[in-house]
């Protein structure tokens, strides 16, 4: 997760906004494809949860974004307890590494706190 997490945040490159599996799921061993095979629904979970964020962002799947613009649009659009009903789902929401990390970037905007994540 660290080495995506510093590919992604920090990245010059664009991001593109997909519905299924994207490079944070690229170790996970139930990813086939674009798809998430966990379980029976998995695929139709990670589409919903992936539309419901875009939507909430007031984007579209399949535009791409600078990290910095998808950094200003989660700063200004989801809060920390947003995560409860977006990511409702998802097994890693209960660590709360999500709502931590958009609860640090709403007290330090220039993302900085990722740099020191990353390098410890």
């Amino acid at each position: 997760m660290k080495r995506v997490a510093s590919a992604t945040f920090f990245s010059p490159n664009t991001l593109k906004i997909v519905d299924h599996c994207d490079s944070i799921c690229s170790a996970c061993p139930y990813q086939k494809g674009d798809e998430c095979r966990k379980e029976k629904d998995s695929a139709q979970q990670v589409r919903r949860r992936d539309r419901e964020l875009a939507a909430k962002l007031g984007v579209q799947t399949g535009i791409s974004l600078s990290w910095q613009e998808v950094r200003e649009l989660i700063r200004q659009k989801i809060a920390p307890a947003d995560m409860v009903e977006i990511c409702r789902e998802c097994e890693w929401l209960k660590l709360g590494y999500c709502a931590d990390s958009i609860r640090k970037l709403h007290q330090d905007p220039a993302g900085e706190f990722l740099s020191a994540q990353l390098e410890a």
